[in-house]
C-alpha cells in the first residue's frame, strides 16, 4: 500500500504541474536538473532495531551531456555524465569494510566508489553478481521525479550540490577511485530496488 501511495502521489504532482501551471512553473515541480542529491544508505545494527549509516548514494539528472570543470570541489574534469539519471555510491568514512558483507555496498572500501548513468529510455540492469533475475530501469525525468519526491533525504538542501559542485568523492580534490568496471560483488539492481524504488 505504501508503494502504491508513493506512486500515486508522484503521479499527482506531475499531473498537477501540467494542469494548473505554465511550462516554466511545471518544470520547477519536477525533480531538479543538474543537481546532485544525496541520501544515506543504512543497515540494521546488531540490536535489530538501530539503523546505522554505512554509506551514501547521490543522484543527478541531466537532460544533456555534462562535463566536469576544474576546481577542487567541482566535478572532476575527467568525468563526463551522459543524459539520464546518474547514480554514485560510496561508503562512509570509518565504516569497516568487513561489516559491509551482505550489504548493497559489498566490495567497496573507504577509497572507492561506483558510478552508473541510466539513460532516459528503459534498459536492462546488469551487474557482476550471479543473480540473473530480469530487471529494467529508465533514468527518465519522470522516474527521477518519482524517486525525488518519495525520498525526503534527497530534498534536503544541505546535501544538494548544483553542478559543477558535486559530492567530494567525484571532485578534483577527492582521493577516491572509480572501480565500477572491476568490482566483483556490487549489484546495481539491489541498490536500486532497496534504496531508490522500494517506496514507489
Amino acid at each position: 500500500m505504501k508503494k502504491l501511495f508513493g506512486f500515486i502521489a508522484a503521479a499527482f504532482v506531475l499531473a498537477s504541474a501540467f494542469t494548473f501551471t505554465s511550462c516554466d512553473e511545471a518544470d520547477d515541480l519536477l525533480g531538479p536538473v543538474n543537481t546532485w542529491c544525496e541520501m544515506p544508505i543504512t543497515k540494521t545494527g546488531s540490536d535489530g532495531t538501530t539503523e546505522e549509516t554505512i554509506g551514501y548514494v547521490a543522484m543527478i539528472y541531466c537532460d544533456s551531456k555534462v562535463t566536469g570543470v576544474e576546481g577542487s570541489s567541482n566535478l572532476s574534469s575527467s568525468i563526463t555524465l551522459e543524459p539520464g539519471l546518474t547514480v554514485v555510491a560510496w561508503i562512509k568514512n570509518g565504516v569497516h569494510t568487513d561489516s559491509l558483507a551482505g550489504t548493497v555496498l559489498n566490495g567497496l572500501d573507504s577509497n572507492t566508489y561506483v558510478l552508473k548513468t541510466f539513460g532516459k529510455s528503459e534498459e536492462a540492469v546488469s551487474d557482476s553478481t550471479e543473480n540473473t533475475d530480469s530487471f529494467s530501469f529508465a533514468g527518465s525525468r519522470a522516474t527521477w521525479t518519482a524517486i525525488y519526491y518519495s525520498k525526503s533525504d534527497l530534498r534536503n538542501s544541505v546535501t544538494q550540490n548544483v553542478h559543477p559542485a558535486c559530492p567530494s568523492v567525484l571532485s578534483d580534490g577527492g582521493k577516491y577511485e572509480n572501480i565500477t568496471e572491476t568490482i566483483a560483488n556490487f549489484s546495481w539492481k539491489n541498490l536500486l530496488k532497496q534504496y531508490l524504488i522500494n517506496s514507489l
